[in-house]
């Protein structure tokens, strides 16, 4: 069932699944939390991890949420 949603949206704007993908791999979650533990001078020892902090920001530039609050 989710193949054949998907495959649809594949056939009908390819570049927006193709683009959609580049982003998730580029800003994956493990890839931001590993470049904040090389990049500050102290460690983050917050319980929310930075990558979680990038996804609920994304959600908001996006349109997905209409808020902050409302993403989290």
């Amino acid at each position: 069932m989710v193949a054949e949603i998907f495959q649809r949206f594949v056939q009908a704007s390819p570049v927006a699944v193709m683009v959609r993908a580049t982003w998730e791999n580029a800003v994956a979650a493990p890839a931001l939390d590993k470049l904040l533990m090389q990049t500050v001078e102290q460690p983050y020892t917050r319980p929310r991890l930075f990558s979680t902090v990038g996804e609920v920001r994304t959600t908001v530039v996006l349109r997905q949420e209409k808020s902050i609050p409302a993403a989290c």
